[in-house]
């Protein structure tokens, strides 16, 4: 299984969050793999540079080599991107841009997407998601 962490559950890591800190734990230790995107890298270090918090931007950098931050290099993840926009414009249900790429990115790389924001990202068809908070 491939896992692509929202920034809510990195959020729920950094402050030490036991049930996503053995979810990650128990996923690893299954063999599956674990990262991030870009988009949730730009909203976690830019909250990180705002508070100054040169602690944290340690940990961050530290779990991102870890891990590794997955790229939107192909313009088939815009496509999937432009897809999932113009189906929930339709519906009258939009949603952010850089939520929406995050949810291309794990469509079209095979990810399931892990949030605590399930609700908000249930709206996309065929997005595969967990929540690691609860």
């Amino acid at each position: 299984m491939k896992y692509l962490l929202d920034t809510n559950i990195i959020s729920a890591l950094f402050k030490n969050n036991n049930n996503v800190a053995s979810k990650i734990q128990a996923a690893l230790f299954s063999g599956d793999s674990i990262g991030i995107d870009a988009m949730v890298y730009y909203e976690i270090y830019r909250g990180l540079l705002a508070v100054k918090s040169s602690s944290k931007i340690a940990k961050f950098n530290a779990f991102c080599s870890a891990y590794g931050v997955v790229l939107l290099d192909r313009l088939s993840i815009f496509d999937q991107a432009s897809l999932i926009y113009a189906t929930l414009k339709q519906k009258g249900q939009l949603i952010g841009d850089a939520d929406i790429l995050i949810a291309a990115l794990a469509m079209s790389d095979n990810f399931v997407l892990v949030t605590d924001n399930v609700v908000h990202f249930n709206k996309i068809p065929n997005l595969r998601l967990e929540n690691w908070i609860p």
